[in-house]
């Protein structure tokens, strides 16, 4: 099905600073983001992507698996009537890609985006802080990763990447990348041993 993009594409927090989506994945997003902006679903075929991007179907479908697996993406198939042949496939943003079961963590974001899209910019999101409000900050993160390893290490991690002149990093880029990290290994079903350590993660971030 042919389709026309609107004239902007979106890719939001979570899939932008997600470190295990590859660069690909990102680009793909925004072009389903862009796809879908007027019916709500995607129609493009794989054939449409592999020509915007040069790669060949095996990368495309890598990409979309990764953004499936995710959480980002849903991927639906439509049959010819009667049949198991496959007629068309669509694809849907996922407005909430946060698992349902709250036994993983919690719904609410620690640093929820604010009504008008923008990042706060009370003294919690400020490049520069006081050590103590670092801290503090830091904790409620923590809270969230999944395997709290080198938590001294992952701090001081944490207070470079806040504090740094260029490109300083923010709690909800680093939330987004939590909650990100933890679908991919839910999603997975990673063993624990295998989960990166927070000291790990942080130093990432950092």
């Amino acid at each position: 099905m042919n389709e026309s993009p609107s004239y902007y594409a979106i890719i939001p927090a979570g899939v932008r600073y997600d470190k295990q989506l590859p660069q690909g994945a990102k680009l793909l997003y925004s072009e389903i983001t862009a796809l879908s902006s007027k019916s709500g679903s995607c129609w493009a075929s794989d054939q449409y992507f592999m020509t915007l991007y040069e790669v060949g179907q095996t990368t495309i479908q890598r990409w979309l698996r990764a953004l499936e697996d995710s959480g980002y993406i849903e991927r639906h198939v439509k049959y010819k009537d009667g049949t198991k042949e496959i007629e068309k496939r669509y694809i849907k943003i996922r407005t909430d890609p946060m698992p349902k079961n709250g036994n993983t963590y919690s719904q609410k974001r620690v640093y929820p985006m604010p009504k008008n899209g923008q990042e706060n910019n009370t003294s919690i999101n400020k490049n520069t802080r006081a050590s103590s409000t670092l801290e503090s900050d830091f904790e409620k993160l923590w809270k969230l990763y999944p395997k709290k390893i080198g938590k001294k290490p992952a701090l001081a991690a944490y207070k470079r990447a806040m504090s740094r002149k260029k490109n300083p990093a923010t709690n909800r880029q680093i939330q987004d990348g939590i909650v990100a990290y933890r679908q991919l290994i839910k999603s997975k079903g990673t063993e624990k041993r295998f989960v990166k350590d927070g000291s790990t993660f942080f130093n990432q971030e950092a």
